[in-house]
């Protein structure tokens, strides 16, 4: 089933007051934001698939707004380090009401270190594969080239026999190249201090949930009236189209009643 983007009307005119909310769940997920992914869920059919990458904030909330809100039968994998920082997300699974179409996608936390005056001077990335890259979080970021970006995949992060529902089901057994119909990205909207590198992880991400994306599929980002996310966003733009991966977008949740923005979300079209 071809996607069709949906217009800041359309989204607007969805009516979040009828919404089966829980204010007192944790998760970052706002009523607006719900429209958002309303007008796109409704259109997918029980074989697609949705990816939530919510960093620091996979409590469940989300998963369960979709359950829900939306008309679907869809699997929907929630990929977090699920790790108790900003949020607590050990409830996950009762928050998602044990719906066997709930995954996790669990990442490994990074490592920190510290100097001697036991400031964090470095993070390390662990992947499941063994691998290890340290980041000198006292230097400025190493710049990736847009070549590497432009094909970014990440695959150690994706694989889909740790992708797992409550009952130990897995996407697959065999890790195949994992590519989904709609990706929701939503970026931790605080910053924990170290904005160049954050800056460059997202970038990283917007590109892989570009590439992890079907054509012909969609990818909502959130919060992009934010420098820290609207930069990222805009260079993955320009990364994607300088070697012929296209897109089509429509922007959604102004500021202005009138949709003149700014915007705080846009939902892309994978059109090559």
């Amino acid at each position: 089933m071809a996607f069709i983007l949906p217009t800041e009307t359309e989204i607007r005119s969805i009516d979040t007051t009828q919404f089966v909310w829980d204010d007192l769940m944790d998760g970052t997920i706002t009523m607006e934001q719900g429209a958002v992914l309303k007008s796109i869920i409704d259109q997918m059919t029980p074989d697609q698939t949705i990816l939530i990458k919510e960093q620091l904030a996979g409590t469940g909330k989300t998963a369960r707004f979709i359950f829900d809100n939306c008309n679907t039968s869809c699997k929907i994998i929630t990929q977090d380090t699920f790790v108790n920082t900003f949020l607590y997300c050990d409830d996950f699974w009762e928050n998602v009401n044990y719906n066997p179409l709930a995954y996790q996608n669990p990442q490994i936390p990074n490592e920190l270190s510290y100097n001697e005056a036991g400031e964090i001077e470095g993070t390390t990335a662990v992947y499941p594969d063994g691998t290890r890259h340290y980041i000198d979080l006292t230097k400025d970021p190493v710049e990736r080239s847009d070549e590497d970006l432009a094909s970014a995949l990440y695959d150690a992060s994706y694989l889909t026999s740790n992708m797992t529902n409550y009952n130990g089901d897995k996407i697959s057994e065999t890790n195949d190249d994992f590519k989904v119909d709609f990706t929701a990205v939503f970026p931790f909207p605080i910053s924990l201090g170290y904005e160049l590198h954050e800056r460059a992880g997202l970038l990283a991400n917007l590109c892989t949930a570009f590439n992890r994306t079907k054509i012909g599929g969609i990818i909502a980002v959130f919060d992009i009236h934010y420098a820290r996310v609207n930069e990222p966003l805009w260079q993955m733009y320009g990364i994607m189209k300088n070697v012929g991966k296209m897109y089509e977008a429509e922007y959604c949740l102004s500021h202005s009643p009138t949709g003149e923005g700014p915007w705080k979300g846009v939902v892309i079209k994978r059109t090559a």
